[in-house]
């Protein structure tokens, strides 16, 4: 398991409480950082299942699994349970795939 650190990302900075642009409405953001590891970056592909479980993988191949926590709003809080993969040198994108499916799977169920 590694440590994740979120802090609030807010819509506008300039008005911290804007939660609406015309019809969209913001449930809020998060930046994720860990005294664990610098490979928190480039999260660019999410699922995130009703019950608040978490599967990110990074522009290099990483894979975090974890679970949200959310604020008594409702909103984005944390993130709990936290697991990560590293791509590293020797793990082949077969096998990242591969994990990756399994995971996708393995959570989907019930879901």
């Amino acid at each position: 398991n590694i440590a994740i650190q979120a802090a609030p990302v807010p819509l506008n900075p300039q008005d911290p409480g804007q939660k609406r642009i015309g019809d969209f409405t913001y449930a809020g953001g998060l930046a994720l950082t860990s005294d664990q590891t610098s490979r928190l970056h480039g999260l660019s592909d999410l699922k995130v299942w009703p019950d608040g479980r978490v599967l990110m993988v990074s522009d290099e191949g990483d894979v975090v699994e974890a679970r949200l926590a959310f604020d008594a709003g409702g909103g984005p809080a944390g993130l709990t349970a936290a697991t990560l993969v590293a791509a590293g040198a020797g793990f082949h994108v077969i096998a990242l795939v591969g994990y990756m499916l399994k995971q996708a799977a393995e959570l989907s169920k019930g879901a």
